[in-house]
């Protein structure tokens, strides 16, 4: 393969954090720099279409997998393209209680310039109160309310600790609040929002495959959830006439079978008769599960 990375810049080519520079050589930084990792995904579809094209998947083409061999480096005008795609085709983006955070904030101290200052208070004629006085500017200036009471090259790491439990709790706390808002979205109750620009992959999440096919899908949606009427998504798509090239495969199109992959015989290994997985898992407690009888519970 051609050496893609020509011409690059380097701002995506190393992982970049405060402390990169000074404990990171180039080799280290360079795997997690985002040219990396985006090309590496760019790698592993390539490898994915090499694979199903070997097996026998004919629709992907001997020119589709030159044209992806010869992409595979994330160049400077991707990220470009990217960075305004994205800021078109946002991904929706939910407000927390930030509560917690903000109390963390508001608590911590600047840690002032103390060392350089006392290494160097000659520069005010041996007057430590000029120090202090140099430490409260620099608090105004960064907008905290104070500094550290004592504080040298470094900080407290309890200072971390304390950010890393905050951030950590509204991690917690959002991950919750997801698994209600899926919930919900199943039931029905509530939808996630999108835009006239906005796409995405699966039709179950609200957001369809194809852009032609959300307006119908969100109508039909609609019917369903606000008036409780039948899904009648299909019969939409059938008076619709953008969908007329396809109206006579709708049925075979929507067979549940092509997308659920290899589920049924995942399921069926690991837990139906014979599954051999669960009757690995199982076969210590064979015993004890045929002598196992009903309880009864008097509540």
């Amino acid at each position: 393969m051609a050496d893609q990375n020509q011409g690059q810049t380097a701002q995506y080519d190393a992982y970049q954090t405060s402390l990169t520079s000074r404990y990171c050589s180039p080799a280290m930084s360079q795997p997690l720099s985002q040219r990396s990792r985006h090309s590496t995904w760019r790698k592993l579809w390539f490898f994915l279409a090499q694979s199903e094209k070997e097996l026998g998947i004919e629709t992907i083409t001997p020119e589709a997998l030159e044209e992806m061999e010869a992409h595979l480096i994330v160049t400077d005008s991707d990220f470009e393209i990217a960075r305004i795609e994205e800021k078109t085709r946002r991904h929706d983006v939910m407000a927390f209680d930030l509560k917690r955070i903000e109390q963390v904030r508001e608590s911590l101290r600047f840690r002032g310039a103390q060392e350089d200052v006392n290494s160097d208070i000659y520069s005010f004629g041996g007057n430590s109160a000029k120090c202090d006085k140099l430490n409260k500017l620099l608090c105004q200036k960064d907008n905290f309310k104070d500094c550290r009471a004592v504080s040298t090259q470094t900080y407290s790491r309890t200072v971390d600790l304390m950010i890393a439990n905050a951030v950590a709790g509204l991690g917690a706390t959002a991950q919750k609040i997801c698994g209600h808002i899926r919930h919900l979205t199943n039931w029905k109750e509530i939808e996630e929002p999108f835009e006239s620009t906005h796409v995405g992959q699966r039709p179950i999440k609200g957001i369809p495959a194809h852009e032609q096919i959300r307006v119908p899908s969100y109508e039909a949606g609609y019917a369903v959830k606000h008036k409780g009427q039948p899904n009648d998504l299909v019969a939409r798509m059938e008076n619709t006439r953008v969908f007329k090239p396809i109206w006579q495969e709708l049925d075979d199109i929507l067979r549940p079978e092509l997308y659920i992959g290899c589920s049924v015989e995942i399921v069926e290994g690991f837990c139906g008769e014979g599954g051999i997985i669960m009757e690995e898992k199982l076969k210590r407690y064979k015993d004890s599960i045929e002598k196992s009888t009903t309880a009864e519970l008097n509540v």
